[in-house]
């Protein structure tokens, strides 16, 4: 996988995930390429809870923080992460950086506690920008950063996402976000032509 060297990649705070967090009670908290870890941090100061990071760069600004350096995808660095505690876990536009998208379910389950919560950010790459370039221009673009990131290894629709999660986890909320729609729009399939971000937040089904 690339890595970007451009610090501002790695930084800001994700209102937009957090917001499907809802006020659940959180003690343990882990979340997935956080960068430089600001919505982590914010979320250890709403809820008080002690909170674990992952990521391949080491960024996190937060001593508090739990930080472990390496691939989510490495089994030596699932094994540094106990089964069955996190009531969150948060991955903000990960899992397109992912080889094995199904396995990334499988461990973010054997991760939580019974009715833990994870909340996904995805690019959505039903944007109707995807159908320009592709039909008008002829190409696939390959950008420093957002939708056609050439870090990504995967793209998603709303319901590749769904159909990966749907064994390990039942659906809460999903929405599709981004500055052409409307709150009232986020759940229709014009919000899936506009939007930029998929956001899901789903519960592990019950053993």
């Amino acid at each position: 996988m690339d890595l970007v060297t451009d610090d501002s990649y790695y930084s800001g705070q994700r209102k937009d995930s957090m917001a499907l967090i809802k006020g659940k009670k959180i003690s343990y908290a882990l979340e997935i390429g956080g960068g430089v870890f600001e919505t982590l941090s914010a979320i250890k100061t709403i809820y008080g809870c002690k909170v674990w990071g992952v990521d391949l760069v080491e960024a996190a600004k937060d001593d508090s923080i739990n930080f472990i350096k390496g691939s989510f995808e490495d089994s030596r660095i699932q094994s540094q992460l106990p089964d069955g505690l996190f009531d969150l876990i948060i991955a903000n536009d990960v899992i397109e950086h992912l080889v094995d998208t199904q396995k990334f379910f499988e461990v973010c389950a054997a991760k939580l506690a019974p009715n833990g919560t994870l909340i996904l950010s995805v690019p959505n790459i039903r944007n109707l920008r995807t159908i320009y370039y592709i039909f008008a221009k002829g190409t696939f673009p390959r950008l420093p950063s957002g939708l056609f990131d050439r870090t990504h290894l995967r793209w998603f629709t709303k319901n590749d996402v769904l159909t990966f999660s749907s064994g390990l986890f039942d659906s809460i909320e999903s929405k599709v976000t981004g500055r052409l729609v409307p709150g009232f729009l986020e759940n229709s399939l014009l919000a899936e032509l506009l939007g930029v971000h998929m956001l899901f937040s789903f519960r592990k089904k019950k053993s």
